[in-house]
């Protein structure tokens, strides 16, 4: 046993250490295509979007939309999703019009779905939890997605955008990171009907707004969250083993005068 012993501490002793395990990446992409057209945090003006809702791709946080607004005063609304896979029909009105053939085309390029607006109409009447009209606004509008929660580092490869027309100029995204401050990406003003995809290329993103001269949204958004390395854990060094017990002579009387010494094999008692 002692022999054997000794082999294995001589094997540890020279085992390599196993090197820090490499931090895991995730790429995710916005994907509205699940929801309910309506879909909106009618309660509290904040929509979340995490995995599996919203979101297609494992990732640990989520990301809260909020917006505004002129159409509104300026007011706070629920950013709402629009569905934009209904038939032509169905999308009769100008605005909601040029979205439904912004997003179609975008879907067929395979960079979106449904779309995400500041509503123009943001009631909930019926007190079901969707916005009752999703359309999107005119005049100047802000819809800004927050990464909340996340347990790595979120970096943004782009944004796609609707229906950012000719006229309609200055729109912007403003990219808010811990690693280089602010940065704003300049949206090109295309046409009534068009998509586009914003260059973001930004990483330690907190924040991002999409500022909009006119009627507008987001139909996608392409990130990648790269969680911290993480230490390996070494087991500590086994226990050495225990020290033997002394033993102890003692002398032990019988009755009478007879006495004899034995050894406890205990130790003292």
């Amino acid at each position: 046993m002692r022999r054997l012993l000794i082999v294995l501490l001589s094997l540890g002793a020279v085992c390599a250490l196993p090197a820090a395990a490499a931090g895991a990446t995730t790429d995710a992409v916005m994907d509205l295509r699940g929801l309910p057209s309506g879909y909106a945090g009618v309660k509290d003006n904040v929509t979340v979007l995490r995995t599996g809702q919203g979101i297609t791709g494992q990732v640990s946080g989520e990301i809260r939309a909020t917006g505004n607004n002129a159409a509104n005063n300026n007011a706070a609304v629920p950013p709402t999703v629009l569905d934009l896979f209904g038939p032509e029909s169905a999308y009769p009105r100008g605005t909601t019009h040029d979205m439904w053939r912004a997003g179609q085309a975008a879907s067929a390029a395979g960079e979106g779905g449904n779309a995400l607006v500041t509503p123009w109409h943001p009631a909930d009447a019926n007190q079901d939890g969707l916005v009752d009209d999703p359309q999107d606004p005119v005049g100047r509008q802000q819809l800004c997605l927050s990464f909340v929660g996340f347990k790595g580092q979120v970096s943004v490869h782009k944004l796609t955008v609707l229906d950012a027309d000719s006229d309609e100029r200055g729109g912007s995204v403003v990219v808010v990171t811990t690693a280089t401050g602010t940065v704003t990406v300049p949206i090109a003003a295309v046409a009534d009907g068009s998509w586009q995809s914003v260059p973001v290329n930004s990483a330690s993103v907190t924040q991002l707004c999409l500022n909009l001269a006119g009627s507008g949204g987001i139909t996608g958004l392409r990130l990648t969250e790269t969680l911290p390395d993480v230490p390996a854990v070494t087991p500590p060094p086994p226990a050495p083993p225990a020290a033997p017990k002394p033993k102890v002579c003692k002398p032990r009387t019988f009755e009478g005068t007879s006495t004899e010494w034995v050894y406890n094999e205990d130790g003292p008692e």
